[in-house]
């Protein structure tokens, strides 16, 4: 079998975390990616390390997905495209999202690898599940219509996201209180993500299919309450207390979100995430395909914990 050469691969958001781990495991694919172009809202030149920035087989180009004209010169000559989504408002978000594939086809890019959500529904009370849903109906409409591969791959809630975002804040007083009433989640991190990301570049124009479909997630689904005992072993010896879930009702956490000022969309989307999508079991989804993408088992949450908390802590 002919080895894929891919010629040129645009990574959108790749001064974000994620995106710029994707470009450095495209860059040491060097028998199968000739080239990579960092598409970036900010001067990825200053955000990226001077290694990455100054790499003989990598490109800056500014993107703005507002912009159809900025998206059209962006996307000139591209054969492949990943694309982890924009970020913000639901109703912003989604309208990034159809100018990128709108222009996407018209600049015949051959194949689009965009980073989904388990959960993704068009009819889900969760918003971002809803802008996913319609982005895959777009793109699913592509492939049949255009003739443009795709492959969606379907994330479960980041370790890094949920430990910064739920976790951090109630260490000091060891109760963490969301309206979760029950369900499991297959916390996956941010570096096997990227990995599966770039893994997908290759393995999608190896095969024959139009359309494929991958589910990231971690080794293991885990309630918050299995979550916290975790938690404690991985950080006992640093903290002086008991991490502890408590349920709270979704009026009561929608009211503790307004008063610390936050946005009438956020408070929607963590709302009914952790309220419905959560409880519904939408992010409980266990799946091997990052190993079969990537060639790596997927760290566990234990491993995230045990390399970002200290590190975390010892920063603040």
């Amino acid at each position: 079998m002919t080895k894929t050469i891919i010629r040129t691969v645009g990574v959108a958001g790749a001064s974000g975390a994620v995106g710029r781990m994707v470009v450095e495991q495209l860059l040491r694919l060097r028998e199968s990616v000739e080239s990579v172009v960092r598409l970036s809202r900010r001067n990825d030149v200053l955000q990226s390390p001077g290694k990455l920035a100054l790499h003989e087989r990598s490109v800056y180009r500014h993107i703005d997905y507002a912009n159809v004209a900025s998206l059209q010169s962006s996307f000139d000559g591209l054969d492949v495209l990943i694309f982890p989504g924009s970020d913000g408002d639901p109703e912003q978000v989604l309208a990034h999202h159809i100018n990128v594939i709108q222009v996407a086809v018209d600049c015949k890019v051959g194949c689009f690898i965009y980073l989904s959500t388990l959960g993704a529904d068009r009819n889900s009370p969760f918003p971002y599940a809803r802008v996913h849903g319609e982005t895959e109906r777009m793109l699913k409409a592509a492939a049949n219509e255009k003739h443009m591969r795709i492959h969606i791959l379907r994330a479960s809630i980041f370790t890094e996201f949920f430990l910064e975002t739920f976790i951090e804040p109630v260490i000091s007083t060891g109760i963490l209180r969301l309206p979760i009433p029950c369900g499991k989640i297959s916390f996956v991190s941010k570096v096997d993500v990227a990995a599966a990301l770039a893994g997908a570049t290759v393995s999608t124009l190896e095969v024959d299919d139009q359309e494929q479909f991958s589910d990231l997630t971690g080794p293991a689904a885990l309630s918050l309450s299995e979550f916290c005992s975790l938690f404690d072993v991985e950080t006992k010896g640093r903290r002086n207390s008991q991490l502890e879930f408590a349920e709270m009702s979704e009026p009561t956490y929608r009211e503790q979100l307004s008063r610390q000022g936050y946005e009438p969309w956020l408070i929607e989307a963590f709302a009914t995430m952790l309220s419905f999508s959560i409880p519904g079991n939408y992010f409980a989804v266990v799946s091997g395909d990052i190993k079969t993408l990537s060639g790596e088992q997927p760290c566990s949450v234990a491993e995230v914990v045990a390399k970002t908390m200290p590190a975390r802590r010892a920063s603040g």
